[in-house]
């Protein structure tokens, strides 16, 4: 029965059985395992359990196993170098081969503090070979760190544990007793904070920094950034301000060098201190301090933070380095003030808005009351004068003799119409000259001052909203940016719709306007011959392209250089920026398209006008007013005769020529130095095709004789010069090349032959003109009735052969 018991000895011939249970236990129980069983320990060393041990046992306190050779095993171990302060830190590595030894040496050295503490002698006596506190604090961690070992017994190892933690908040209770005494010096208050970084106190050692001084009672007590004086509107105190500042840099560089005093470059203590002062103390001020209207000084207060407290830090050891520490500062102002920066910055935009509202709405009212002022001032004058000349009628009418009085009734009935009709006259001499001061006006619809000062204060804006960028590295420039376009896009938005497209189109309406008056008056042709309302048009085409100018710089400037939108994306029409800027130009362009088009229909109807007064039915058909005469083809001068006399008359432009030609140069050269070459150009062209349409229009209201063509030869001559030498107008040119060849039609003779190959010559009028017009300008022959015959045979018989 006996041979049927399970002993430990047949339990341990497992390999695996053996390795596990001894796994289980602690070194002592190992040890003493082996110690009472020759067996046991005979398998025990070949299974090599005690070498596993101590690996694991190494490895729990992460002290490396090197491999080495055999000679060296027996070299002398450099344990008189080790004690219990220091073994840890100074055993990096343990050779493979002396595994043994190196762990006796650690449990001989750290296993009496396991004991005290597992028998609960937590006293004064705890330490007894040193009295110094840093050595006291290196003990603690090497005993935390031995106790690993003893993870084989949970039980036993977390009953060390919770002794180990009370004898260590003891301890440092004791240090921070040492350090809050008054009587202790600042070189014993470093090395009792070296004691506290050495047991990894680290929260403990920031939090005893951070008692000793606080920023609500040393920087902000009787601060006073603001003052409202009595009214709601606040500004910066400049003495509170000014006090902040330098408290709040006295204190900080007082605390850097307090923290180096205490810490060294150890631990780095400031940073976090920073930040907690920058996140806390400072965010909760300045909550305070930037409500509401207030928040339009944070850009200020933002660029002291780099002027006034940056910028005069002391370098500090603790730190790393002066500029790390600003560096570091710089990034906490950055992360923790971005919700006041976007604030500020949407507050800018909201503000620049109203403003530039405010004014130009200010100044549409003002120019709004001045022309109603204007225009009763204009009403009573003229009403005066009606009334002054009505009085000097009725005074005439009371001093005629008794005779008139019999027809008393017949008067007052006449005088009832006159004025009637002294009121309609008052009303049209009122609207024409109320027309004609808004004219004169045009140019003051739009104040360039005013756009400047938008101008400017957009300037100011954006770079307040651009200095945040020079601060630190701020990262989050979509927020500038953004605002940046936003100020740019209300500045071009409001000038366009609340100054200047109203400017344009109330101008416009006025030169419509003007046009319509000429239509329907009788005033002689000298009293409208004038580029005056076109000049004052082109003085507000001007200030536009001023103010274009201006805004391009401004973009240019503010907006390209400050990388607000990059140059590559400068033509991107899809950036609502970039398309803004070019709708503002467009609409510019076509205000002043359309201005130069009312214009040139006012010029046109003057050109027409003149032609109708002034072209005399002699000037191209002299024949009908010979005296008999025969013709002389070598003559220098026609003879008339009218009403007996004779006349001699020079082969130069008719005085309708000339005019007209005046009249054109006149509109022709306003935009000169005004707008851009393409735009003179296109307007110049316009001009030209205009003048040439109503010239043929002219050569179809008179007949023109054989006689009389020399003369119109020399008319066509002049506005062909004018157009070519002093216009310059290549593509308009043709045109007036083919009504040379026109003019030449009236010289032939009367051959309607001749005349009839002439017409069918389409290669002769350079595509202007075709086949029916010509024959329409040979009809003004004064001798067609004569000719018509043969020019029609020769047209649409056979002797003519149209190529």
């Amino acid at each position: 029965m006996a041979d049927n018991i399970l002993t430990f000895e047949n339990l341990a011939q497992v390999d695996s059985i053996l390795q596990r249970i001894t796994s289980l236990l602690s070194i002592d129980d190992f040890l003493s395992l082996q110690q009472t069983n020759k067996y046991i320990f005979q398998r025990c060393q070949k299974l090599r359990i005690e070498e596993t041990k101590y690996k694991r046992y190494f490895q729990q306190w992460r002290i490396p196993i090197v491999e080495t050779e055999d000679v060296l095993v027996d070299q002398d171990l450099p344990f008189n170098k080790f004690n219990e302060v220091n073994a840890f830190q100074k055993i990096k590595t343990v050779p493979d081969k002396q595994m043994k030894p190196y762990f006796v040496f650690l449990y001989e050295t750290f296993e009496p503090y396991i004991k005290k503490l597992s028998n609960n002698q937590i006293n004064s006596k705890f330490f007894t070979k040193t009295q110094d506190p840093i050595n006291q604090a290196n003990i603690l961690n090497n005993i935390l760190k031995f106790n690993a070992i003893n993870k084989t017994d949970p039980l036993f190892s977390q009953q060390i544990k919770e002794r180990y933690d009370i004898l260590k908040d003891i301890f440092v209770n004791s240090i921070l007793r040492e350090l809050e005494s008054p009587q202790t010096s600042s070189a014993v208050k470093r090395k009792f904070v070296s004691v506290l970084l050495v047991l990894h106190e680290y929260n403990i050692s920031i939090e005893y920094f951070k008692s000793l001084s606080d920023f609500q009672t040393d920087v902000l007590q009787g601060v006073q950034l603001f003052s409202s004086e009595g009214t709601a509107a606040f500004e910066i105190d400049i003495v509170g301000w000014s006090t902040f500042w330098v408290k709040l840099s006295h204190w900080f560089n007082s605390n850097i060098k307090l923290c180096d005093d205490l810490f060294e470059d150890d631990y780095p203590v400031i940073i976090n201190f920073a930040e907690d002062i920058i996140n806390e103390s400072l965010l909760r001020f300045i909550k305070v301090e930037f409500q509401a209207t207030n928040i339009q000084f944070f850009d200020k207060f933002y660029q002291s933070l780099q002027t006034e407290f940056i910028d005069k830090l002391e370098d500090s050891k603790n730190a790393g380095g002066l500029q790390k520490l600003k560096e570091m500062i710089a990034q906490f102002i950055i992360l923790y003030f971005e919700p006041f920066i976007t604030s500020f910055t949407s507050f800018l935009v909201n503000r620049f808005h109203e403003q530039v509202l405010t004014k130009l709405t200010e100044f549409s009212e003002e120019v709004a009351t001045q022309e109603l002022k204007q225009n009763e001032q204009l009403y009573e004058s003229i009403q005066k004068q009606y009334e002054q000349r009505r009085l000097e009628k009725e005074e005439y009418l009371d001093n005629k003799n008794n005779f008139l009085r019999s027809f008393q009734q017949i008067l007052k009935i006449n005088n009832n119409k006159l004025d009637k009709l002294e009121k309609q006259n008052l009303e049209v001499e009122f609207n024409l000259n109320k027309m004609n001061k808004s004219l004169e006006n045009i140019k003051s619809l739009i104040d360039l001052n005013l756009c400047m000062e938008a101008i400017s204060l957009a300037k100011t804006d954006i770079s307040k909203i651009l200095s945040f960028k020079k601060l630190g590295k701020y990262e989050n420039t979509m927020i500038i940016e953004k605002n940046c376009e936003n100020i740019f896009k209300i500045l071009i938005t409001e000038i366009q719709n609340k100054h200047v497209s109203p400017a344009f189109e109330k101008t416009l309406e006025l030169l419509k306007k003007n046009n319509e008056e000429i239509n329907t008056s009788n005033l002689e042709a000298e009293s409208f011959q004038t580029s005056e309302p076109l000049i004052k048009f082109t003085e507000l085409i001007n200030i536009g392209d001023v103010i274009i100018q201006l805004i391009a710089i401004f973009f240019k400037n503010e907006i390209l250089e400050q990388k607000i939108i990059r140059k590559k994306d400068n033509n991107d029409f899809l950036n609502d920026v970039i398309k803004l800027k070019k709708d503002f130009e467009t609409q510019i362009d076509d205000f002043v398209a359309e201005g130069l088009h009312i214009g040139i229909n006012k010029l046109m109807i003057e050109v027409e006008y003149v032609f109708n007064s002034t072209q005399l039915p002699t000037d191209y058909n002299p024949d009908g007013f010979q005296a008999g005469q025969e013709e002389n083809e070598d003559m220098h001068h026609d003879v008339f005769v009218n009403n007996n006399t004779a006349l001699f008359r020079d082969v130069v432009p008719s005085e309708c020529c000339l005019k007209v030609v005046e009249l054109i140069k006149n509109y022709c050269f306003l935009l000169d130095g005004v707008t851009a070459k393409g735009t003179i150009e296109v307007y110049q062209e316009e001009i030209g095709d205009r003048f040439f349409q109503s010239i043929v229009k002219n050569l179809m209201k008179n007949l023109i004789s054989k006689n009389g063509a020399i003369y119109l030869i020399c008319d066509i001559n002049y506005y062909y010069t004018f157009v070519s030498e002093e216009l310059k107008l290549r593509k308009v040119l043709p045109l007036f090349e083919s009504l040379k060849c026109i003019s030449q039609l009236f010289l032939i003779d009367g051959n309607g032959k001749e005349l009839g190959k002439m017409i069918c010559d389409s290669s002769r009028y350079n595509g202007i003109f075709t086949q029916e017009e010509v024959y329409e300008f040979v009809t003004r022959r004064s001798d067609w009735h004569k000719v018509k015959r043969q020019v029609d045979k020769t047209i649409y018989g056979l002797d003519c052969v149209i190529q």
